[in-house]
């Protein structure tokens, strides 16, 4: 088991959470088991460095992870439903958030 103390390296998080139930030291295993969730995650502390607060990500580049989600995503669908129909699929790039005819995606 780890220390909470003055320069020590830690994994931390800090939940925003305000039970509708009154929460007892008897209690307290329950409410992190049911009453607790990830969006509960307000700040992230790992290895001593903070690397999500006030629930916004700090060392990565949200908006290039998601578009690669997306490339990722449209690509295995593509070749998912191109087992099912016996086709091959397209082995072109596609921009992110566009689908496999070329036209841009809303979402």
């Amino acid at each position: 088991m780890g220390k909470l103390i003055p320069g020590a390296l830690a994994d931390v998080i800090v939940v925003d959470y305000d039970p509708p139930t009154p929460m007892y030291d008897a209690k307290i295993d329950s409410h992190i088991l049911f009453g607790v969730s990830g969006r509960s995650v307000d700040t992230t502390i790992i290895g001593g460095r903070v690397v999500m607060q006030e629930r916004e990500l700090l060392a990565i580049d949200e908006p290039d992870i998601i578009a690669k989600a997306r490339m990722a995503a449209a690509t295995l669908w593509q070749r998912f439903n191109a087992s099912r129909d016996g086709s091959k699929p397209p082995s072109e790039e596609r921009t992110p958030g566009s689908n496999p005819n070329g036209t841009q995606v809303v979402f």
